[in-house]
């Protein structure tokens, strides 16, 4: 450093000094200008909030990076994404700087981003009421979507650019996405490790084909649940299910009829109709009531009696006994009574008067 002998020169040395430190870029992370983000849920003491950070021209996430994080306009809110369909990406905005979730006042999730994939160190952490006191409850480090102690190979060791196995660690233990690449970037095995064992639903895909071969259930929670793996599903090269649930596709047909997945439609029983022809059993004879004799000879009939009587019993009423009496309907009718009027009547004046 030069010898600096009056006051006029050091004043001079340090402006150029100050000059020569640049200011920091605002809202710049990694080289790529970012804009800013907040969200808001809740309501009272359980309200929280979340600030973020996102790319203000669009930058394609990793090749090979399978959780994508975005904000949804749509939602207002932050989505997990193992894809980016680009017919939605204009409502996309994606993830890149730093994030801080709140809840109240207190810090509960904190890290960054790079293009969408989680970067660098993230805590979680848990507030005590008691003492007031934020506590640290988990630590990952992450590089560019995978965990950082992951051991990743690669089909071109001097320029690792294109990925063959990542095979994820945290804090030690086997935990986390496994993947498993062809050469081309699509995947060809990928599924969950929990402590050193498999985990949940692996995907298996045909290597000279972009195509699904083989889904595995594996126990959620190897620690608590305890059974054998089995094959879901798989495919055969020209797509057709030949196992459903750890069985021979036909067999599986057989017992429970088509997977959900079949074009099958269902057809309804057509319905008969109903006959109109009346009912084939036999109707009871209707018994006729006995014409028992009247003071004329002829036959009546006495209540409660349904023997059936001989036709020659009853005889003919003849025409003279007949009531020569008109039926009501041709009777005369006698004229209305008009009510008297109370009026009195008009006198007639006589001519001359």
């Amino acid at each position: 450093m030069p010898i600096l002998d009056n006051a006029d020169t050091i004043q001079k040395f340090l402006m150029n000094q100050k000059k020569k430190k640049k200011k920091p870029k605002k809202r710049v992370f990694y080289g790529y200008k970012c804009g800013k983000g907040f969200t808001k849920k809740g309501v009272g003491a359980t309200q929280s909030y979340e600030i973020f950070y996102f790319l203000k021209k669009y930058h394609a996430p990793p090749e090979y990076a399978k959780e994508i994080y975005v904000y949804d306009g749509r939602k207002a809110e932050i989505v997990k994404l193992s894809a980016i369909d680009p017919k939605e990406l204009p409502f996309y905005r994606i993830l890149h700087g730093p994030y801080k979730k709140y809840q109240g006042m207190n810090v509960v999730e904190e890290g960054i981003y790079f293009i969408g994939t989680k970067h660098g160190r993230w805590e979680t952490y848990r507030f005590n009421k008691k003492d007031t006191t934020n506590y640290l409850v988990t630590k990952f480090k992450y590089y560019k979507g995978f965990p950082k102690e992951s051991k990743i190979t690669y089909y071109d060791e001097s320029n690792q650019s294109k990925v063959k196995e990542v095979i994820p660690y945290m804090n030690g233990d086997m935990t986390g996405t496994y993947y498993y690449f062809k050469e081309n970037g699509d995947p060809l095995m990928h599924g969950e490790y929990k402590e050193g064992q498999k985990a949940g639903i692996w995907h298996e895909y045909f290597e000279d084909k972009n195509r699904k071969k083989r889904e595995v259930q594996y126990p959620k929670d190897p620690r608590l649940d305890h059974f054998e793996p089995y094959i879901i599903r798989e495919w055969d090269e020209h797509g057709t299910v030949i196992i459903i649930d750890g069985k021979p596709a036909e067999e599986a047909r057989h017992k429970g009829g088509a997977p959900p997945s079949s074009k099958q439609k269902k057809t309804k029983p057509v319905a008969q109709p109903k006959s109109t022809r009346p009912p084939s059993s036999k109707a009871k004879p209707i018994s006729k009531p006995v014409a028992q004799p009247d003071s004329t000879g002829a036959h009546t009939q006495q209540p409660g009696d349904t023997t059936t009587a001989p036709a020659t019993q009853v005889k003919p009423v003849s025409p003279q006994t007949k009531s020569s009496r008109p039926p009501a309907s041709h009777r005369p009718v006698a004229p209305a009574v008009q009510p008297k009027s109370t009026r009195p009547p008009v006198s007639k004046k006589q001519p001359g008067n």
